[in-house]
């Protein structure tokens, strides 16, 4: 298995939520800690993650693997971040997802590689997909940079993908892949599966 340069887009405004969910607290750490950590445990990196200046000074040092790229202007959407982070890349494969997918797991993430890398002649990525429904992390070949280099506001590089959706490998995936979390509501519904997971038995219960 070969590492994967990773694209974390993570300069979001969270409006819905009514402050920054990523510094939510998660276990010991906080949302986008732990979604970083599962992500370099699958093997991913270098790591590239898009924050805001708020963020990012708040956070202050993520870890040593992980490269900040500041988006100043997040008000613009998160194409606005796919866009910054995409000029970043180098040449190869990458792999593209989130910051608010708490639940998402190492082992299940280097299964999505795992697919990627043993797929089928003309497919240019592997991607989660339930009920009409695109999921992170999806791994893609780097064609797809120009791709969603053109993508515009708050739609990051789901109407890209849906338009050569042909040369994908779409795979249900784990749970963790589609649970993001936007409202308060969201938050404690996977704050409540993560307490009663058995795979989770030291997860701390009084962080709500």
């Amino acid at each position: 298995m070969t590492t994967v340069q990773t694209l974390v887009l993570a300069a979001g405004l969270s409006r819905r939520m009514g402050e920054q969910k990523l510094l939510l607290p998660w276990g010991s750490s906080t949302l986008l800690e732990t979604v970083l950590d599962a992500l370099t445990g699958a093997g991913l990196g270098p790591v590239l993650c898009v924050l805001s200046t708020d963020v990012a000074q708040k956070l202050g040092e993520l870890h040593s693997g992980v490269q900040i790229i500041l988006n100043r202007n997040p008000e613009r959407g998160q194409a606005s971040s796919l866009r910054l982070g995409l000029q970043a890349l180098f040449p190869g494969a990458f792999c593209l997802t989130v910051g608010d997918l708490p639940r998402a797991r190492s082992r299940d993430i280097a299964e999505l590689l795992r697919l990627f890398e043993t797929r089928s002649p003309g497919l240019t990525g592997a991607v989660p997909f339930r009920d009409g429904r695109f999921g992170h992390p999806m791994f893609l070949d780097f064609i797809w940079k120009d791709r969603m280099m053109a993508v515009e506001g708050d739609r990051g590089g789901r109407d890209a993908l849906r338009q050569d959706q042909q040369e994908l490998l779409l795979t249900p995936g784990a749970d963790g892949f589609f649970e993001d979390v936007d409202t308060p509501e969201d938050y404690l519904t996977l704050l409540d599966k993560e307490e009663n997971d058995p795979r989770r038995a030291g997860f701390p219960n009084e962080i709500v």
